[in-house]
C-alpha cells in the first residue's frame, strides 16, 4: 500500500482489540499521522482493507486535501469515496500477491 500510494514512513499504524479506542473500525489522526484499526473478531482481508482505507486518508493529508473538517469523513464525501474505492483496489492487488489472506 505504501508504494502504491507513494507514501513515506512518516505515519504509524496501530492494531487494537480495544473497540472503545476508536469510533469506527478504523481511524486516521490527521495531526498525529496515526492510523488505528480494530482487529478483534475481524477477517484478515477486512483488517487490511481498513488499513488501506486509512492509508488513503493519510495520502490525502500529505497532498493537503484534508483540513480536519467533519464533512470530510461523511459517507459519500469525495474523501470517503476515494478512500473506499482505492482501498478496495489495494486489497485486491495485495490478495493477488498474498492469496493466503483469504484462508479461513
Amino acid at each position: 500500500g505504501k508504494s502504491e500510494l507513494s507514501l513515506g514512513d512518516d505515519f504509524k499504524i496501530n492494531l487494537t482489540d480495544n473497540t472503545d479506542s476508536v469510533e469506527t473500525l478504523g481511524n486516521y489522526d490527521i495531526e498525529g499521522k496515526e492510523i488505528t484499526v480494530v482487529k478483534k473478531n475481524r477477517a484478515i482481508p477486512d483488517i487490511i482493507r481498513s488499513i488501506a482505507h486509512e492509508m488513503v486518508h493519510h495520502n490525502q493529508n500529505v497532498r493537503g486535501d484534508l483540513r480536519g473538517r467533519g464533512d470530510e469523513g461523511e459517507e459519500g464525501s469525495p474523501w470517503e469515496d476515494e478512500a473506499n474505492s482505492r482501498a478496495g483496489r489495494l486489497v485486491r492487488k495485495f490478495g493477488d500477491k498474498n492469496p493466503e489472506i483469504y484462508d479461513l
